[in-house]
């Protein structure tokens, strides 16, 4: 997590940071009292058989419509990826996903879509773990995954 707040203070983003218990599942963040106002998110990274790796974000009670995505996105069905690409893609474990993990990926191996309803608004995610909450605007979220070489799909979901 020093890494992300080391990053969001270099680029002069501003942020808020909320301590809490681990989460590993949305139903289990729901239970936690965030203080935090914004646009809470679930992160799920996928690949197609081709190894097209997507990092998807989108709100937290919304359903991701993988054969839809897929289709948006001109791929084959999508399935999760396993721990060990989350390690090596991602630079993180389960429970921890985040569209901050965008910054691990150096070879730009990973599509990054956003939810669109982020658009405009202050988003909550992990920052790297699952022990904590992050208030990041969008604008400043485009900022951060740019300084990275990241674009932002947005995605009607």
């Amino acid at each position: 997590m020093e890494a992300i707040l080391s990053v969001l203070q270099e680029l002069g983003i501003p942020f808020q940071l909320q301590e809490h218990p681990a989460t590993f599942t949305v139903e289990q963040s729901s239970k936690i009292h965030i203080d935090l106002e914004g646009y809470k998110v679930k992160n799920l990274f996928v690949k197609d058989k081709k190894k097209n790796y997507l990092l998807i974000t989108l709100g937290k009670d919304k359903r991701a419509d993988l054969k839809a995505i897929a289709a948006q996105q001109g791929l084959g069905r999508l399935s999760f990826c396993d721990a060990q690409e989350l390690a090596d893609y991602l630079g993180i474990t389960p429970g921890s996903v985040s569209p901050l993990c965008i910054m691990a990926d150096r070879d730009n191996k990973v599509t990054l879509l956003l939810d669109r309803d982020c658009k405009d608004r202050f988003i909550l995610c992990h920052p790297l773990r699952n022990t904590a909450t992050i208030r990041i605007s969008y604008d400043d979220f485009l900022r951060f995954a740019g300084h990275f070489g990241h674009s932002v799909t947005l995605l009607d979901c």
